[in-house]
């Protein structure tokens, strides 16, 4: 801003501005510009994901509508969740459609971005470095409806830090999912439900969950067990087309 600054205090109220000088006023306006730009869309395609060896939390502070855009799996191909789930839903590009690094955590935000899209993977990331979630084709059409999709599948790709990548199909014709308007969870699934603000140890994983799931055991998911709690930090949404 200086450069421009310097340029701009050359010129008097009542001057003429010749070809020559509007060209020296242009050019390091130009500059600084095309710079700014070049700044943005690298921050626009940097890996969003945990893990990734990207500092997210200097992302969020820039709070720019860029950092909502959708991201191929092509840009997050040297992400180990993205890569782990493609084998799993056999998608082809992943779409980053709700992250609460970026997004509001609230059931009203939540429920606008995932309803009637279908191929959803939920991942939930917990204060102990545990990866988690649900995997669903069949939408959600509102939040009062039922969901039931044989085809879902619970998932882990990591618990306290260490990789497990495994997935769990149920044996039952079960609701996989359940939204809520309000109260202390923002969603549920057989496995665990998630807690509908940030911040609180309110979440949990559900008890003898191998009922659903055959050799599915809480501790597949946290080792933190029901009736104890956990906080998670971090939920994220991504549609597979």
């Amino acid at each position: 801003m200086e450069v421009i600054d310097n340029a701009l205090s050359t010129i008097k109220d009542d001057d003429i501005i010749t070809g020559k000088q509007l060209k020296q006023i242009i050019t390091p306006i130009s500059i600084v510009l095309s710079t700014l730009s070049i700044r943005v869309s690298v921050i626009d395609h940097l890996p969003v994901f945990a893990g990734s060896g990207i500092n997210t939390k200097k992302r969020n502070e820039l709070k720019s509508p860029l950092l909502s855009a959708l991201h191929t799996l092509s840009e997050l191909e040297d992400d180990k969740i993205f890569l782990k789930l493609k084998g799993w839903v056999n998608g082809n590009k992943a779409m980053v459609i709700y992250d609460t690094e970026y997004d509001e955590w609230n059931s009203n935000t939540f429920n606008k971005k995932i309803m009637s899209k279908g191929n959803i993977s939920l991942l939930v990331f917990t204060e102990d470095k545990d990866v988690f979630g649900i995997h669903y084709k069949i939408p959600k059409v509102d939040v009062q409806s039922s969901l039931v999709d044989q085809n879902h599948f619970i998932f882990s790709i990591e618990r306290h830090g260490k990789p497990t990548n495994k997935m769990w199909k149920s044996t039952q014709e079960i609701s996989c999912l359940t939204l809520f308007e309000s109260g202390c969870f923002l969603f549920k699934t057989p496995a665990f439900s998630i807690q509908s603000v940030r911040g609180r140890k309110g979440s949990y994983v559900q008890a003898q969950i191998s009922q659903f799931y055959p050799m599915l055991k809480e501790s597949k998911l946290t080792y933190i067990r029901y009736p104890s709690f956990f906080e998670v930090t971090r939920i994220v949404g991504v549609e597979w087309v």
